[in-house]
């Protein structure tokens, strides 16, 4: 079993039909249909995931982990493409205000890991996160694929 914190950014671009206006329609103008949006959310990321290890040797050992992820999102900034009265406009719109998300991801990856010393070991892992729940103003479905490179420790 493996936990952790980690520091991620969102970039992500979305359809307005996905973004739930509940939060944000109060500061919104009347009449106002979001067309599009870009956004970059920062969120920290703690992880619940089970570790699998395979091929293993006496320093290195390929691995599979599946679990899932809470989100704590601590800023967001999204310009959003919209259309007022038929208009078009650009209006940004910046959040600051924390909000937790749990269970947020899905989490799936694999990959490879060498030890280093008896409690430290280096890792490289392609990894994908899918949606559990949408996060940030709009509880924007995002799903999040990458590499991670991490140096890990045993307690």
């Amino acid at each position: 079993i493996e936990t952790g914190i980690g520091f991620g950014k969102k970039q992500y671009t979305g359809m307005g039909t996905y973004f739930n206006m509940d939060k944000v329609k109060d500061a919104m103008p009347q009449g106002m249909v979001i067309n599009d949006l870009q956004s970059n959310t920062t969120v920290l990321e703690i992880p619940l995931k089970i570790k699998y290890d395979f091929l293993r040797r006496s320093q290195s050992a390929f691995f599979i982990t599946g679990g899932v992820a809470a989100y704590i999102v601590t800023r967001e900034l999204n310009q959003y493409n919209v259309s007022v009265n038929g208009q078009p406009q650009t209006l940004t719109g910046r959040y600051t205000t924390n909000s937790f998300h749990f269970p947020a991801a899905g989490v799936f990856s694999a990959g490879y890991q060498h030890t280093v010393s008896d409690k430290i070991n280096i890792r490289m892992e392609p990894f994908l996160k899918t949606p559990l729940k949408g996060i940030g103003m709009g509880n924007m479905r995002v799903t999040t694929a990458g590499i991670q490179l991490a140096i890990t420790s045993q307690l």
